[in-house]
């Protein structure tokens, strides 16, 4: 038991890592895909605004 609380002591900083490393690429896939739907809504306001602005051009 002794042992157990040494080896944990010792190694306490790569146990919480391997913990939290689902959690954080969670997050780091969450950013991505916000950034991809961000750039998708940008491009997409683009044309739609294009699109509005050629529709309300003479000619």
């Amino acid at each position: 038991m002794a042992a157990t609380l040494r080896w944990i002591g010792r190694h306490w900083r790569a146990i919480l890592l391997v913990l939290a490393l689902p959690l954080l690429l969670w997050l780091a896939a969450l950013a991505g895909w916000g950034l991809l739907m961000l750039a998708g809504a940008l491009w997409h306001g683009f044309w739609l605004l294009a699109a509005f602005v050629r529709a309300a051009l003479p000619g």
